[in-house]
């Protein structure tokens, strides 16, 4: 279950939040399906992402390179 626990919980954030203005009167087919899909969206996008290595250090002058902190 680890690792799909990121993805499980950007889902449930991704339905509950379009889920919450709409099922106060009811729901109806499209709203079903617009939760459905904002779900399945976020599930599949932030799974296909991969996760940093914990083991790598974060180099501030990668950053600097690629104008992370352009200004600072």
């Amino acid at each position: 279950m680890k690792p799909y626990a990121k993805a499980v919980v950007a889902a449930l954030v991704a339905g509950a939040s379009f889920a919450i203005p709409v099922i106060d009167d009811g729901l109806v087919p499209s709203e079903v399906l617009g939760i459905a899909v904002a779900t399945l969206t976020a599930f599949g996008v932030v799974f296909a992402v991969p996760n940093k290595d914990a083991d790598e250090p974060e180099d501030p002058e990668d950053f600097q390179a690629k104008g992370y902190m352009s200004g600072v």
